[in-house]
């Protein structure tokens, strides 16, 4: 009888650890799995360009021109001046999620 409940006991015991490190498992996994997505910033004057290509503005910065359009935010009003650009790159092109104007 003592063998049968030791027997049972380790075996309830089996089962709870492998439980729970499933679990432990399953969750690191989908904390792991998920992209982190990194922000980028530009600073300088947002220049339009006469273009229908991948992007509809530029802004050259540290002698490099980078393309910048948005699917969420309204360059328009942001042209000719002097912006701060953060946002998230697709190849070469910057792809702004918010616009703030700098003095």
């Amino acid at each position: 009888m003592k063998t049968f409940i030791a027997a049972l006991l380790i075996i309830v015991l089996a089962i709870s650890v492998a439980v729970f490190g499933f679990r432990f498992l399953q969750e690191k996994s989908l904390n792991s799995s998920v992209p982190s997505v990194l922000q980028n910033t530009l600073e300088g004057v947002l220049q339009p360009i006469p273009s229908v290509g991948e992007y509809s503005d530029i802004i050259v910065t540290n002698n490099k021109t980078v393309g910048v359009t948005s699917n969420t935010v309204n360059l328009k009003p942001y042209e000719n001046k002097k912006v701060k650009v953060t946002g998230q790159y697709s190849g070469n092109t910057m792809y702004a999620d918010s616009v703030m104007i700098i003095q």
